[in-house]
């Protein structure tokens, strides 16, 4: 079962990979025209596998034991809910729907935790908080682009062409700061399931994440971005409105505010949720007719539908995996 739960958090991951990866590099791209794909992707690869070992692991530890106590449900609840968020995941990877990972993770735990008779190890507080969370920053999200924008807006106003360019040089400097909010928060998703994986196995010692598991679970996440973010970049990118240099800035500066501050209170939250939320928030202050709002409906249809569906997919292995505990 161990060897099944490792490939389940694998191709969790990657699929997790394809959709926030395309979240992620839109942004970047946007704000960076001039930036090659390439470079874009080595620059958030750099910085998302070195930020859990600068700001620690505090969302990794949130997901292995503050949503279900995975020490205590064991490997047949893991390889259910991470399994049924698989599912949930390939769906609408399939139509490049940028759903959240985190809102399906929740759910499809949860319902794996009542399909394997592991419910008592539900920490409903945790996900209340988690669920909560993931809500609250979309909400900051879309008032933080919006005012984001407008301040940024008035301030480029009132510069010169000659300065505004120098300007924009500086946006240079912010190049890892998707990845790195990425991986100070979104990114231990994967890491707290791959390490509970090796804990049930006893292949790692309870409480411990080696190194490699870190490279393991973020390269997993790597594949998945280079295979298939190409439909989520496109969504993102140029369905909800055409996004500029100073809107991917305004952009990622709200993302990543929101995603460093989740991920010091240890919450794990949705980078591609935040940073829709904070585009579709840039694009009202940009210009409300400039925004596609067929695009945000579908969008939060396909969000609020991830919950039903992860806790019965979760549900469903939960009962057939239960034959075999």
């Amino acid at each position: 079962m161990f060897w099944l739960a490792l490939a389940v958090c694998t191709g969790f991951a990657m699929a997790a990979g394809a959709i926030d990866g395309g979240s992620l590099t839109a942004a970047l791209i946007a704000a960076r025209p001039r930036m090659r794909s390439r470079l874009s992707f080595v620059i958030l690869v750099v910085a998302m596998i070195s930020m859990p070992f600068v700001i620690g692991l505090r969302v990794a530890t949130t997901v292995s034991t503050s949503i279900v106590d995975l020490r205590q449900a064991g490997v047949y609840c893991l390889t259910a809910g991470v399994a049924g968020s698989l599912i949930t995941l390939t769906g609408c990877l399939r139509r490049g729907i940028p759903v959240s990972s985190s809102v399906a993770l929740v759910a499809s735990l949860v319902g794996a935790a009542f399909g394997t008779s592991s419910a008592q190890y539900v920490v409903w507080r945790g996900v209340a908080l988690v669920l909560g969370g993931i809500v609250l920053a979309t909400v900051l999200g879309t008032l933080g682009g919006y005012l984001v924008y407008g301040l940024l807006r008035a301030a480029l106003g009132r510069l010169t062409l000659a300065q505004g360019e120098r300007f924009m040089r500086l946006l240079y400097l912010t190049s890892g700061s998707m990845g790195s909010a990425y991986g100070a928060n979104d990114a231990q998703k994967f890491i707290g399931l791959f390490s509970s994986a090796f804990w049930a196995a006893a292949y790692v010692p309870r409480g411990q994440v080696p190194w490699w598991v870190v490279v393991l679970a973020e390269t997993a996440f790597m594949a998945g971005m280079l295979l298939g973010a190409r439909k989520t970049l496109l969504t993102v990118g140029k369905g909800i409105f055409r996004m500029r240099s100073v809107h991917g800035l305004a952009v990622q500066l709200v993302t990543v505010c929101i995603m460093l501050g989740g991920a010091g209170l240890g919450a794990p939250l949705s980078t591609t949720q935040t940073s829709i939320a904070a585009t579709f928030g840039v694009g009202l202050s940009h210009r409300r007719g400039a925004v596609r709002f067929n695009t945000v409906y579908r969008l939060l249809i396909s969000w609020t539908v991830s919950v039903p569906a992860g806790f019965v997919a979760g549900l469903g292995f939960g009962f057939i995996f239960r034959f075999f505990a």
